[in-house]
Formats: structure tokens, C-alpha cells, sequence
């Protein structure tokens, strides 16, 4: 599985600020306040990715990684990186809304008192995504996990003995 491309995550997060302007500009009296709950799920999220992809690094790192009882499984690792994957596409689908979302919010902060209230909220949503993009893009790194010997025979062109 390959790393995620900085393009493909600019992509994303530019695609989304657009959505959030648009969202922002036609549907802001028809949408519920932002509240701080929705920091939550993104909070959970982020220390659950640290959590798990911390255990793998120190398994990686001292090198127990195998299908062994004591060992973490490939399989496990592999599950990891495709969450790190998908809360890097989250992060930056947050990060491109709210922040797209803020926009437009910003310019109405005076004259209404529901944008002024959702401003703040919006601000942190937009950093708490860029948070986990990125901590989706350090997980993906310490998910690397070393071919072992037969893998780097066969990646040389030797055969395994």
C-alpha cells in the first residue's frame, strides 16, 4: 500500500474549502448552530490513531512483528495504516470545510450573532482537521514495516534457498 500523496490531500482539502464556501454562502440560515461537541469525535479519533500507531512503531522498532502470540500481526499493521489513511482524507475533508465554512462567516461576524457564535467553532473544527491529516500522515509512516529475509531475497531477484 503506497503513502498518501500531498497532492491527493491538497486536492481533497481545496475541493472541500470550496464546498464550505459554497455551504457557507447559500445555506447558512438554514443550517443548526456549530457547537463544540463536534470536537469530540475528532479528538477521539486523533488519540486513537497516536494510540494505535504508537504501538506499532515500538513493535516495528524492536522488531516484533510476526504471527507469534508475543509479535503484533502484519495484518494488524495493515489495518492501521488504512486508518491512518482514511483520517488523513477525514483531516483534510475537515480541515477544507470548516475552514471553507469560516469564510464566509467571517465576513457576516458583525452584522449576525449566529456567525460570530459559529465562527470560534468553526476555527477549531479547521485546526482539530489539520491535526488529524497530519496525524494521519505520521501514522502511514511508522506503519513501514521492514521486508523480512525471503521478502528482500525476492526483492533482489534471488530465489530463497
Amino acid at each position: 500500500m503506497d503513502r498518501t500523496s500531498w497532492l491527493t490531500v491538497v486536492l481533497v482539502a481545496a475541493c472541500s474549502v470550496a464546498a464550505g464556501i459554497g455551504a457557507g454562502v447559500r445555506l447558512f440560515s438554514s443550517m443548526p448552530p456549530l457547537t463544540y461537541v463536534t470536537i469530540i469525535p475528532l479528538s477521539v479519533v486523533i488519540g486513537v490513531d497516536l494510540f494505535l500507531g504508537w504501538r506499532v512503531r515500538a513493535a516495528v522498532e524492536s522488531e516484533r512483528v510476526g504471527l507469534d502470540r508475543s509479535q503484533l500481526s502484519p495484518h494488524t499493521i495493515v489495518v492501521v495504516l488504512a486508518l491512518a489513511k482514511a483520517s488523513t482524507m477525514l483531516g483534510a475533508v475537515v480541515a477544507g470545510l470548516a475552514s471553507g465554512y469560516a469564510i464566509p462567516l467571517a465576513g457576516r461576524a458583525g452584522e449576525v450573532s449566529a456567525a460570530s457564535s459559529d465562527l470560534p467553532v468553526a476555527i477549531v473544527l479547521a485546526v482539530l482537521g489539520a491535526v488529524l491529516c497530519g496525524v494521519g500522515l505520521l501514522v502511514e509512516t511508522w506503519c513501514k514495516v521492514p521486508p523480512g529475509d525471503d521478502q528482500a531475497e525476492r526483492m533482489r531477484g534471488a530465489s530463497p534457498a
